[in-house]
């Protein structure tokens, strides 16, 4: 069967390579049509910029470092000569406001580093499916309880000690990833994908050290990225690189031995996340927390959490009760509770539902009692942790 593209007029090819909208569905037409290739060798950074167009700001600057670096790998090898050289590289060209900002041009990038981007880009589409998979699979098995009970001060004090008898509540069953939870995942694996890149990029020849290899091996991730003003970013990171490590089942410290994508094993998908152009912001998508302004902002689910728990310890403090260890998050973190969204949770019966949405399907997902809100809340947070909690059958 001839090649469709080697039968096209000159104009059209273009246009076709124009409206493509994800980097994966690029790299599979180059896989795919020779014709193709051939046509984006010569335009290969005008085709890049128009399928970046379809992405958000955030994500253009962060892919066009990954190909500048990449581009400049020997240069960039021979300047991280030390810790400090590290340090001055990741504020001027990674973690700088104005990194990436300029389109790409075939005086700065080369082909290589532009195909190879397209290449990542099938990888990340990968990991994220499978992330979506697993993650699901676990948020839609949790078993939270709500609350029973009339609350005084008794039962306050001694809540942190042993859990109340609470209910068990059906939540309801998580579905496919919003954009907004799609493009955190994105943005994780690519934050990762460059750490992998500068790793490979200090490391050195065979009986020769390197400072900066061994820093970045063993710190990990945070080492590029932990200055990063947006924290929230580096939480989303950590969840996706802790999935990396256990999808790989590595034995060894992740830190020691990086779960390269491209090294993650293919597995059968119930279905593929396809990047879905960016939504426009509407008054629903912004009471559920969707929006391209959230993007801004870290999860509904980690405000809500941190809000609860100084609620409560703030309640026992005043009541004069000693004060008591603050759960950590890092439990709610393998339930992927960095990345969904607030329709996720509402759903989940760990948050509350807009005030103004009317939507009655989230009104049964545990009864929320009147004026026990916030001790409502950390109960049913608590009761995922609590390995023998005490549930009776019956709503």
């Amino acid at each position: 069967m001839p090649d469709p593209f080697s039968t096209l007029p000159a104009p059209l090819p273009l246009m076709i390579f124009e409206a493509i909208e994800d980097l994966s569905t690029l790299n599979y037409l180059l896989h795919s049509s020779p014709a193709a290739n051939v046509i984006f060798e010569s335009y290969y950074c005008e085709i890049t910029e128009a399928v970046l167009s379809h992405f958000i700001p955030q994500l253009q600057q962060l892919l066009r470092t990954v190909v500048l670096v990449r581009s400049d790998h020997v240069t960039v090898h021979d300047e991280l000569d030390s810790p400090e050289a590290l340090d001055n590289f990741l504020a001027t060209r990674v973690l700088d406001n104005n990194a990436g900002t300029k389109p790409l041009s075939n005086a700065t990038v080369s082909l290589s580093a532009v195909r190879s981007l397209t290449t990542s880009s099938s990888h990340v589409q990968q990991i994220s499916s499978s992330f979506f998979e697993e993650f699901l699979d676990r948020v839609n098995g949790i078993k939270p309880s709500y609350f029973n009970d009339k609350l005084d001060d008794l039962m306050i004090k001694d809540y942190h000690r042993k859990l109340p008898q609470g209910h068990r509540y059906e939540p309801l069953r998580c579905g496919r990833p919003s954009w907004i939870e799609e493009q955190r995942v994105y943005r994780a694996l690519w934050h990762v994908q460059l750490y992998l890149d500068l790793v490979t990029i200090t490391r050195p020849s065979l009986g020769v050290t390197s400072l900066v290899w061994d820093l970045l091996k063993n710190e990990g991730p945070h080492r590029v990225w932990g200055k990063l003003k947006r924290h929230w970013e580096v939480d989303e990171m950590d969840c996706l690189y802790q999935f990396m490590c256990e999808f790989l089942d590595a034995t060894a410290r992740p830190s020691v031995h990086p779960p390269h994508l491209s090294k993650l094993p293919a597995t059968e998908r119930k279905f593929v996340t396809v990047p879905k152009p960016i939504p426009y912001d509407d008054y629903v998508s912004s009471q559920w927390c969707q929006t391209t302004k959230d993007l801004n902002y870290r999860s509904f689910a980690v405000d809500t959490f941190h809000a609860i728990v100084r609620s409560f310890h703030t309640t026992l403090y005043n009541s004069g009760f000693e004060p008591f260890q603050r759960p950590d998050f890092e439990p709610f973190r393998r339930l992927g509770f960095d990345i969904w969204d607030r329709e996720k949770m509402a759903g989940l019966g760990l948050v509350r539902v807009p005030r103004f949405l009317k939507q009655p399907e989230f009104c049964w997902v545990g009864p929320v009692k009147s004026g026990s809100g916030m001790f409502e809340y950390y109960f049913r947070w608590k009761s995922l942790m609590v390995e023998k909690c005490k549930n009776s059958a019956g709503p």
